[in-house]
């Protein structure tokens, strides 16, 4: 799978938390500038998928 590296900075974390809101994952956003495994292992699958 490819993998684009780029910084994690405010416009990724926004949009990676819009995201979350919207497949409801928002109980699992975090504000220390990681991801928890459950999230990572949706984000993977969607990825996947497309």
């Amino acid at each position: 799978m490819p993998h684009d590296e780029g910084p994690y900075d405010d416009a990724a974390r926004e949009a990676l938390v819009a995201f979350m809101h919207v497949e409801n994952l928002e109980n699992r956003a975090r504000t220390d500038n990681t991801i928890d495994r459950q999230t990572l292992d949706y984000l993977h699958a969607v990825a996947s998928t497309r």
